[in-house]
């Protein structure tokens, strides 16, 4: 990170919870092709254990669950694994509704913040 934008950040008392967007990435499942999801990637200037936080367009919901599956703590100590948990957090749901003998379809995909 560009310690001169993160001292931008830090200098100014008047400034709370600043938060960097790194990488803003899209792709669409392999057995759910209709639904866009996006990542995006923060970087928490204030947080010095896990600086990166992950946000999810979409949330699984599969047969196998009983509500969506909403991450508690969506922080890591890098950009890599902040993508890569987020990538697992739908992957891991729908792969394991299909092992159980469920067909993938768009509607496990919930919108966040619905």
């Amino acid at each position: 990170m560009n310690e001169e934008i993160l001292g931008v950040l830090r200098e100014n008392d008047s400034i709370l919870e600043p938060a960097i967007l790194v990488r803003d990435v899209t792709f669409r499942l392999a057995r759910i092709e209709s639904v866009p999801i996006r990542v995006r990637v923060w970087f928490d200037a204030l947080n010095a254990r896990d600086p990166y936080r992950f946000e999810l367009s979409h949330y699984a919901h599969t047969p196998t669950q009983a509500d969506s599956y909403v991450p508690s703590a969506p922080y890591e100590d890098s950009e890599e694994r902040a993508l890569r948990r987020a990538i697992r957090t739908l992957v891991d749901w729908v792969e394991g509704a299909e092992r159980q003998g469920h067909t993938p379809d768009p509607s496990w995909l919930v919108p966040a913040g619905t």
